[in-house]
């Protein structure tokens, strides 16, 4: 039959194929398991090795992430505890890192690497430690325990080292930033008391009443400043009045006749003055009244000696040969002037040193406004100074206690010692064994279906219609005898025990290996303890 001729594919097909066939399946699979279980005798086994290490939260270092607090952890071992595999076989004098050949060295910490798996265990949402398990295979059950022992304890000495020298560069980093505070803060007080000896600043006095003394000098200045202002003025005041009063003093004569008027306004200024005055006016009336020469004559001589009693009175100069007596007025405006010129002269003498005065005052209130500006820019500065020596203080004070901590009692630390393997339990040759088994199978079907596939004969009537373009008009049936009927029949028969019986035999004594191995002989146990990987 050509290809063209092949029947189509049919699951259903292949199925009934499969059933009719299943005396050459069965045989099939159970040589897949046999030969299985061979191969699985040859594979090499490794002594698997276990360690745990218990990762606490490192001193001085937060935990950022919420949801997963050791992943960053996890993932850093992961990658630095295969790093301190060859330190790790130097220590342990293995040829492996003897080996002068750099090259060769490394491929064979990559092997030793490959043999080795560190997984997180015990995960779970608050938790305040990691539990990290690594495990290491070897041929030698005994190198496997003491490698992974020795890999441990490097790992947590460079581990342990690595974070302390952290801590203690940054203690060295905090102490020497708390130092430069410190003197920051001792040169701030410094430039206060430099301040306060300088401007006379009293440190006790509150802030607000230093403001207000300020404010009433200022408040003295500015009124100091308003007088020499006024005294100014009323200079130029003087200065006008004396003038009008040098030209009324140059327009008035020094000596003027002598005036009766100004003899009684002078003398009217006394009591006795005014008597007299009323006197002379009397003895005026009583001359002016009579006709007679010789009583009028009289009167004349009255008025006369009342008129020197006044003369007296008023203290009137005597006049000189022209009858001429000093000026009175003259006098006066001669002393005004005289007045007028000595207050300029004092003001003038005066304004030059009020206004060196009042300048040296605003000088020492400017000084002193500079002043409290810098003593309030100190004082600003020395308050963040000491907050900054204060937060520096409790860092020192923090990662001395890290150091501390780190020293005394290490976050990282070993869960007892990795034993050694009683014996070997990688690869696991029963899981290994039954995928030949089923590799068997699977090698047993696809060998029927092929061997249907590529067959040049017809079984059915059904292929021959398909397969051929004329109509089957009759066909054959094969006939079975009695005795090959029962004859295939017994070996079938005898198949199938054969096949349930050593099946059974096999699951029988490794049942009885893992509940009671004590009963079978030592060379099957010895032989099953190598393939099964022990108890």
């Amino acid at each position: 039959m050509s290809q063209l001729d092949l029947p189509p594919v049919s699951i259903a097909r292949y199925l009934d194929l499969l059933k009719r066939r299943r005396w050459q399946v069965i045989p099939a699979s159970l040589v897949g398991l046999l030969i299985g279980g061979i191969v699985a005798f040859f594979i090499p086994r490794f002594y698997v090795a276990t360690a745990g290490i218990t990762y606490e939260q490192p001193p001085g270092q937060p935990l950022t992430n919420a949801e997963d607090p050791f992943g960053a952890i996890i993932d850093s071992a992961k990658l630095t505890i295969p790093a301190a595999i060859e330190e790790t076989i130097t220590t342990l004098g293995w040829p492996e890192a003897i080996t002068p050949d750099p090259y060769v060295r490394g491929e064979n910490v990559n092997a030793i690497a490959e043999r080795l798996q560190i997984y997180e265990y015990g995960n779970s949402k608050g938790r305040t430690y990691a539990q990290i398990r690594v495990t290491y295979k070897d041929r030698d059950g005994l190198r496997a325990a003491s490698f992974l022992n020795q890999l441990v304890q490097t790992w947590i000495s460079s581990r342990q080292q690595r974070m302390l020298e952290g801590a203690r560069k940054k203690l060295a980093s905090s102490t020497a930033e708390f130092k430069q505070h410190d003197e920051a803060y001792n040169s701030f007080l410094q430039q206060r008391l430099h301040l306060q000896t300088t401007y006379g600043i009293e440190p006790l006095i509150d802030p607000s009443i230093r403001r207000e003394g300020y404010l009433a000098r200022i408040k003295a200045a500015d009124d100091q400043r308003g007088k020499v202002r006024q005294q100014k003025i009323e200079v130029v005041k003087l200065e006008q009045q004396l003038k009008l009063a040098r030209e009324t003093l140059s327009e008035t004569p020094a000596r003027v006749p002598l005036d009766m008027a100004m003899l009684m306004a002078e003398a009217s200024k006394t009591e006795r003055g005014q008597v007299l005055l009323g006197l002379i006016l009397q003895a005026t009336m009583a001359r002016d009244g009579h006709r007679d020469p010789r009583k009028k004559a009289k009167w004349e001589r009255k008025i006369a000696e009342l008129n020197e009693e006044l003369k007296l009175l008023a203290n009137a100069p005597e006049p000189d040969a022209d009858g001429m007596i000093p000026n009175v007025e003259h006098e006066r405006l001669r002393l005004l002037v005289d007045d007028f010129d000595a207050k300029i002269k004092l003001a003038n003498a005066t304004i030059p040193l009020d206004e060196d005065a009042l300048e040296k005052e605003v000088e020492r209130l400017r000084r002193k406004a500079d002043g409290y500006a810098q003593y309030a820019a100190v004082e600003e500065r020395l308050e963040e100074s000491r907050a900054a020596k204060q937060a520096a203080s409790e860092r020192v004070r923090s990662d001395r206690d890290t150091v501390a901590q780190l020293t005394t009692e290490p976050p990282i630390r070993a869960e007892g010692e990795a034993a050694v393997p009683p014996a070997p339990t990688d690869p696991n040759l029963l899981v290994v064994a039954l995928l030949g088994c089923v590799i068997g199978l699977l090698a047993a079907t696809g060998i029927v279906l092929l061997l249907d596939l590529i067959r040049g004969s017809f079984n059915t009537v059904e292929e021959v219609e398909r397969a051929l373009a004329v109509p089957v008009l009759g066909s054959v049936a094969f006939l079975e005898t009695e005795a090959q009927r029962r004859d295939l029949a017994r070996t079938r028969r005898r198949a199938t025990v054969v096949a349930a019986t050593f099946l059974v035999l096999i699951g029988g004594v490794v049942l009885l290996y893992y509940f009671d191995p004590s009963r079978l002989p030592p060379i099957v146990r010895d032989v099953l303890s190598m393939v099964l990987g022990g108890t």
